[in-house]
């Protein structure tokens, strides 16, 4: 269930997902928000509860989610992938050895991101920025 709630009243309920809804993020450019779950779907919102689109990509339940400076939103989770989305359409996966628990940005644009192996990841697009280790091919 997702509840929205406005000066401590609860204006809406609905059943959001079917399992358990691990999170949401703001998108403010849409004037909405996106929810994820167990369900393996991230959902959109309108800030007044109306479903507007469903991502559609992940195979397992999605853990974590973000909204990146440029709009599009990252997400990942149980199937060892993080997803970025644009317009709704995937427009890169991205994959990890194993699952992601947490993902966020920074305020470089850089997506750093959390998984079961015990390591913490920082992606960029920056060229100055990257890593020309022996493993970044």
């Amino acid at each position: 269930m997702i509840r929205i709630w406005y000066k401590g009243k609860m204006e809406k309920e609905f059943a959001a997902h079917e399992d358990i809804v691990r999170g949401f993020t703001e998108v403010p450019h849409l004037n909405a928000f996106a929810s994820i779950s167990n369900d393996e779907i991230v959902k959109m919102w309108s800030l007044d509860g109306t479903h507007l689109m469903d991502y559609v990509g992940h195979k397992g339940f999605v853990f974590a989610c973000d909204t990146l400076e440029t709009g599009e939103i990252v997400t990942a989770g149980d199937d060892c992938c993080v997803k970025i989305w644009d317009a709704g359409l995937c427009k890169q996966t991205i994959q990890m050895p194993r699952t992601i628990w947490s993902l966020s940005h920074n305020k470089l644009g850089d997506l750093i991101v959390g998984s079961e192996d015990k390591n913490i990841r920082t992606f960029t697009k920056s060229f100055v920025r990257r890593d020309e280790g022996p493993d970044c091919t």
